[in-house]
């Protein structure tokens, strides 16, 4: 009997042994792991990796909101940009129909003709190039190419005018 007495104690001693050993994951505490501070450390522990995450989450909110933007302006610039060459191939048009109407009759008539011809030639293909150039195409440049072709269309128009008023 003693040695069943002693083997319960054994036992038992074991038991609670197990049951008392201290952890912070409540999980594991057992029975008797209740650990107030532990728990408390947990607590403050998620509450520093939440508000960590609501930070970054803010963060990425408003990098969202500018890249947003940016989108926005930069279709407006394509868009106009478009317009523009559109109105463009407008200038072209008329250009050509002034240069078909115009008969050149002296020799420096043809030549300038001629000339104010190739440059129109040369003008429209570039004008066809900018349509088609690659949406990566830097913007900038885009609009600066338009604003030197729209340059040449003007300077080719007042040729064409003069040209057809002699």
């Amino acid at each position: 009997m003693k040695r069943t007495h002693c083997f319960w104690l054994a036992v038992a001693g074991l038991i609670l042994s197990a049951g008392c050993a201290t952890t912070d994951d409540p999980r594991q505490g057992g029975l008797f792991g209740y650990n107030p501070a532990a728990y408390e450390r947990r607590i403050a522990e998620r509450q520093k990796t939440l508000d960590s995450l609501q930070g970054e989450y803010r963060s990425e909110q408003q990098k969202t909101g500018q890249l947003q933007q940016e989108l926005a302006k930069t279709q407006k610039e394509k868009e106009l940009l478009t317009k523009k060459l559109a109105t463009m191939d407008g200038q072209v048009a008329a250009i050509e129909k002034k240069l078909a109407k115009s008969k050149p009759k002296t020799a420096a008539q043809k030549a300038k003709y001629s000339q104010i011809n190739n440059d129109l030639q040369n003008v429209k293909g570039q004008v066809n190039q900018a349509k088609t150039a690659a949406p990566s195409t830097d913007e900038a440049a885009k609009r600066k190419e338009i604003e030197r072709l729209n340059a040449e269309i003007d300077r080719l128009l007042k040729e064409a005018d003069a040209l057809s008023s002699m």
